[in-house]
């Protein structure tokens, strides 16, 4: 059995075996990092299928905490914040990846962002939004990241992302100053 066959079960839409659901997380607590990212692929892409449950926290928080690919991170913490509605239980560690900043690019941060703007969406929290804040303003970060920071502020200020897009597109807003204006009505929300 290999990844390639459990993907080709996975595409097809069909359910897993359990020795490949088994297969397919002893993989993602692989040290090997090729074959636990490509098991995190899968694992992200396909939850349902996959059974990702409450039962994975355990080994997803590990695999959350990696260092050595943000990639695998990333899709840990978001499988634990937003697969699995452990925002609030997880927000140490989505401090620590608004935090990042590593040479192999952001998509631990960007990852980060988005999950951020969902949870002050949901509940104001004045050290996420500060962190989210730090982001936004960071001129040194690449502006892929700054843009999914501004994009988390709308987000956690009401908009939807699909209205974010048509604005992007269509010009009429500036959502530059729209995100600012987001920001700093989240950092003096005294419900914090």
């Amino acid at each position: 059995m290999t990844l390639t066959d459990i993907e080709v079960t996975l595409r097809k839409g069909e359910p897993l075996t359990a020795s490949q659901e088994e297969y397919l997380r002893v993989s993602a607590k692989d040290k090997n990092v090729n074959l636990a990212a490509k098991a995190f692929q899968l694992l992200h892409a396909y939850p349902t299928l996959c059974h990702v449950s409450k039962a994975d926290v355990p080994w997803l928080e590990i695999a959350a905490d990696r260092e050595d690919d943000t990639h695998i991170a990333a899709h840990a913490l978001s499988l634990l914040c937003d697969w699995l509605g452990q925002g609030q239980t997880q927000l140490p560690r989505l401090l620590r990846a608004l935090a990042s900043n590593t040479e192999g690019g952001d998509f631990l941060c960007i990852t980060a962002c988005s999950l951020s703007g969902q949870l002050l969406h949901g509940k104001p929290n004045g050290v996420l939004a500060h962190q989210l804040w730090s982001v936004f303003g960071d001129q040194d970060r690449p502006k892929g990241t700054r843009e999914a920071a501004r994009d988390a502020l709308l987000v956690a200020s009401g908009m939807s992302p699909k209205d974010i897009v048509k604005a992007e597109l269509s010009g009429a807003l500036d959502l530059w100053k729209r995100a600012s204006d987001a920001g700093i009505a989240l950092l003096s929300d005294p419900r914090q």
